[in-house]
């Protein structure tokens, strides 16, 4: 795709690569987070502030005191008026600045067996985690299951 465009590119995955993120010592990359897996725009937006950078998933080392105030003041928010409201202020000054360009959307697809156990996490009827495997949060989920009394 780049390369149809005129970009020419080359791959290169370092060992060291967690930490050339965390110091945005990088030019390009291609990266993902799970923000919005959760379904709750502030924990994406979150992900953009300053006190993410070194190692709160801030990759692009991204830093606007009046975005921070914005997504600091949605924290509190009470209502989903307010946070929607929170929301659009924010996304105007991420857009203006675009510290990143989406290029990809990256799913994670899992099976789950409900024979035995259920609320496993479903992005469409209980978004509480991310529900692959390797994810730091599975602990989370093991606690969320239920026994279905199967035999």
């Amino acid at each position: 795709m780049l390369k149809q465009a005129g970009i020419e590119t080359s791959f290169s995955q370092p060992p060291d690569i967690g930490t050339r993120l965390n110091a945005g010592d990088f030019e390009c990359g291609l990266f993902g987070h799970n923000g919005s897996m959760s379904g709750d725009i502030y924990r994406t937006l979150l992900l953009y502030t300053t006190g993410s950078i070194g190692g709160g998933g801030n990759f692009p080392q991204y830093s606007n005191p009046d975005f921070d105030a914005i997504v600091e003041e949605m924290a509190t928010a009470t209502s989903d008026e307010q946070v929607r409201a929170l929301e659009r202020e924010a996304m105007a000054i991420w857009l203006r600045d675009l510290p990143e360009v989406p290029l990809l959307q990256f799913y994670n697809r899992t099976g789950n067996n409900g024979h035995y156990w259920t609320n496993w996490p479903s992005t469409t009827t209980d978004p509480y985690m991310n529900g692959i495997w390797m994810h730091t949060g599975f602990p989370y989920t093991m606690m969320q299951l239920q026994a279905t009394d199967a035999p």
